[in-house]
């Protein structure tokens, strides 16, 4: 099913109390997550190759979260996050054309899958503009890095394991740079 039909399928009260249920902690606009329901109904999906993935993380010393994300369906890696994309960046009109996955539609309800896709789409704002303002700014940030020389981003950036050691982060092998 794709995240359309699902839409189409509820009304914005169920969203809602789904909202307010599973994303307790924050500070959320209510109201500006109605507008982008409501908005999403009237919107033209853009045909792409991707599907929307949803996953509960539980990570040591953490509490578990739901990452949502994209499948790149037309790439043939094996590897588990080859072909994997993250959505908040995405504009609403290519989210709504993707299916879920059949594995995320097993282990959430609909109404669960539909109220952590309004979040991921809302991270970077409530408007579309705020998207492609994100974008943008991603755009020009690449762009920068890519200008540097290796001894300026050398001097600029830190690798992962760099980090890691600076904050004492426990050894973790599968956690390296070099993988």
């Amino acid at each position: 099913m794709k995240l359309k039909e699902l839409i189409e399928q509820y009304q914005w009260l169920e969203i809602r109390k789904a909202l307010c249920c599973l994303y307790t902690e924050t500070d959320r606009n209510l109201e500006g997550y109605e507008l982008v329901f409501e908005k999403l109904k009237h919107i033209t999906p853009k045909e792409n190759n991707f599907e929307i993935v949803l996953q509960t993380i539980k990570e040591e010393n953490w509490e578990s979260y739901v990452h949502v994300n994209a499948t790149d369906l037309s790439s043939e890696s094996t590897d588990e996050f080859s072909g994997s994309w993250s959505l908040m960046g995405t504009p609403w009109n290519e989210w709504l054309f993707m299916p879920i996955s059949k594995e995320s539609m097993e282990n959430f309800t609909e109404i669960e899958i539909l109220a952590h896709c309004l979040w991921e789409m809302t991270y970077c704002g409530f408007e579309e503009e705020s998207i492609q303002e994100f974008n943008d700014k991603l755009d020009d940030e690449e762009a920068e890095f890519e200008s540097l020389t290796e001894d300026e981003r050398k001097e600029k950036y830190s690798t992962f394991d760099e980090i890691k050691e600076k904050y004492n982060y426990p050894k973790d092998d599968n956690c390296s740079d070099n993988k």
